[in-house]
């Protein structure tokens, strides 16, 4: 068995074994290879579980060129499977951006307003928006003077502008809905929660002073530092500056 062993070994590394012969092999051996390798060199040679069909051979590849230059034992190293790798991944890169085109179209469609008013966020959203977030057209302005009412305050002048044009928006680290605007002691001051923005860490919040203004200040609560500072001024900058670099990162 060690002698078929090395020379499978030979055949991975000349990229001479299709995915699913060196996946069937190595079930096959499993209990033998178990037994026989030390855990470092069982887990460098086994197929991991993934989605791309030639990641696994290509990782398995590098364990058995290690392996086999370790005990002197001649091969040629085939460059095959990292072009297969790269042409599999650039062909699910390219599928992936159609998917994003098609889901953005239908996103201006749902909320046409978003786009022309914060053109860079929106242009932003190709690199991170998902089927599974959420991003509703703009509330209408009984439910905006229904939610100050209950704040005891109106909200300052772009914030109102703004949840008439995005009524919710929840993609990864960035959240501002309508209806989490609350009041908020922190060190003691008070401030409105405006959403979460997970520039630091996950959970930091947005915040603005509880004060009448056409054009609001934002401040960001760095929750692990405790510590208030601010952050833009404007709904605008927080969107088409803060926001739309982070989704480009």
């Amino acid at each position: 068995m060690n002698q078929q062993f090395e020379s499978t070994l030979v055949r991975l590394a000349q990229g001479e074994l299709s995915p699913e012969e060196w996946r069937e092999w190595w079930d096959r051996h499993r209990d033998w290879l178990e037994g026989h390798l030390s855990r470092g060199v069982f887990l460098k040679l086994k197929p991991i579980r993934h989605d791309f069909r030639w990641a696994p051979l290509l990782a398995s590849q590098r364990g058995a060129a290690e392996y086999l230059t370790a005990r002197g034992v001649p091969f040629t190293e085939s460059d095959e499977y990292r072009q297969q790798h790269e042409r599999e991944f650039a062909a699910f890169r390219l599928a992936q951006q159609e998917r994003n085109k098609a889901l953005l179209e239908q996103l201006r469609g749902k909320v046409p307003e978003l786009f022309r008013v914060y053109p860079k966020f929106a242009a932003s959203l190709r690199h991170v928006y998902t089927e599974s977030d959420v991003l509703d057209a703009g509330a209408p302005l009984p439910e905006i003077e229904r939610m100050e009412e209950l704040l005891d305050m109106r909200l300052p002048g772009d914030v109102r502008e703004h949840f008439a044009v995005a009524e919710n928006i929840s993609i990864e680290g960035i959240r501002l809905e309508l209806g989490m605007l609350r009041d908020l002691d922190i060190n003691g001051k008070r401030y409105l929660c405006l959403g979460e923005f997970w520039k630091e860490a996950d959970g930091d919040l947005l915040l603005l002073k509880p004060e009448a203004a056409d054009i609001c200040a934002v401040y960001y609560y760095a929750h692990e530092r405790n510590k208030v500072s601010k952050l833009c001024s404007g709904m605008k900058a927080l969107m088409e500056n803060k926001f739309a670099y982070y989704n480009r990162r």
